[in-house]
């Protein structure tokens, strides 16, 4: 429903953004594989840019302004996918706490 719900909005996509910002930064913090870091922030760069053309600019509503958000959002969902499957991010917090 968050991603492709018939009335997904700019509020809706602000729902994922605590969850992306905490992302972001521990994807920095840590010794992350670029091509993780590259994933969360291009879905980081997608959402802000679908926000700034939708709210800001009087431009036409197209299927591909529109889908700009929703990629972005897939995208901070394959994310989550991979680093919670990953068994190499969760070794890495049991040696930071033992």
């Amino acid at each position: 429903m968050l991603l492709f719900g018939p009335t997904t909005e700019d509020a809706t996509y602000a729902m994922i953004a605590p969850a992306l910002v905490f992302a972001l930064i521990e994807c920095f913090q840590q010794q992350t594989p670029v091509a993780m870091r590259v994933l969360i922030s291009t879905s980081f760069a997608l959402l802000l840019l679908g926000l700034i053309l939708n709210a800001f600019f009087g431009l036409k509503k197209t299927p591909a302004l529109m889908s700009i958000q929703p990629i972005g959002a897939v995208m901070f969902a394959g994310y989550a996918v991979v680093w919670l499957f990953s068994p190499q991010f969760w070794d890495k917090g049991r040696e930071l706490c033992g």
